[in-house]
Order: C-alpha cells, then structure tokens, then sequence
C-alpha cells in the first residue's frame, strides 16, 4: 500500500444495489454508483480489501431485483462479504410495507448470493498463494491444539499449522 496511514480494509454496508429497492430502504447509493465509487477505491488503493453487507427478500424485491443484486455481487468482486435475510421489525419505516418475499425464498436467495460470493473469494485469495504474511493469532481450538486461529491483515479469517 501506498500510504500506511490508510487502512488496507473497508466495510461499506451497501445493502442492496437495485434503485428501487435501494429508494425504499432509504439508502443513497444505487449499484450503479457503487460499482463507479468501487472502481474509484480499488484505482487509488490497488491493495485495499472490501467487505459489504446485503439484506436480500426486501418488500418488493421480485427477480428482477434479485438479478440486479446478483450482478452487482459478480462485478463487485468483494474480498468479504455477508447477507442477511430480512426480518419484519415493528417500528421501522418499512414495517407496514406490502409485497412481501416468502421466508424460503429469502433464504435461496441469501445462499445463492454466498455461493457467488464463495467463487469469488476464492479466486480473490489466490494472490495470497507463495506470499508472506502478518497475521495476528487470536487463539488455539480446544479440539486440535497443533492449529492456530488467525486473521491476517486484510481481516482474512484462517486456520494454520503450529510449527
């Protein structure tokens, strides 16, 4: 990294990328803005790692929103990424919202977004293969004291041999 002053890692809890359902949950950035602000990072910080979070099954998220969302994940190309399904929580703005996404298809849907994320991930840590890394150790299981728990710098979470 360029600068050592600058963190190396990035949470943006993006949430949605489709415009209309990105209006409806009163967020300001579509995926369209977010794939530009994305590109942007990733020119002036070429080493920086990107975590987002989602919430899929939204009221009114029909296929046509879950395709833009999935799009949005493969072009994205997040170093970490995690989904929540969406829970109906008295006293919010969208408590009362119709169109409601039934529970088993919010939950297709959330794996469908972490298989896409699965591939990408696994293609983003390649360029770790062969490289020297600081990680900090945070612990030993109980179950198999010859392996540490770490994270390296990018908040990679890994499993290693004691030497």
């Amino acid at each position: 990294m360029q600068e050592e002053r600058i963190c190396s890692y990035l949470d943006i809890p993006f949430q949605h990328s489709n415009s209309r359902i990105i209006k409806k949950m009163k967020r300001g950035m579509d995926g369209r803005r977010a794939l530009k602000f994305i590109q942007k990072l990733r020119e002036k910080l070429p080493d920086i790692a990107l975590r987002t979070s989602l919430v899929v099954g939204f009221p009114g998220e029909g296929k046509r929103e879950f395709e833009d969302l999935k799009k949005f994940v493969q072009e994205a190309r997040f170093d970490h990424l995690g989904v929540f399904t969406y829970s109906k929580e008295e006293g919010t703005d969208c408590f009362d919202f119709g169109d409601h996404v039934k529970e088993s298809m919010k939950k297709k849907r959330r794996d469908k977004i972490m298989a896409i994320q699965s591939e990408i991930s696994f293609e983003n840590n390649k360029k770790y293969l062969n490289q020297s890394l600081d990680v900090l150790i945070e612990g030993i299981p109980k179950e198999n004291s010859d392996i540490l728990i770490g994270r390296v710098i990018c908040l990679e979470f890994l499993k290693m041999r004691a030497c």
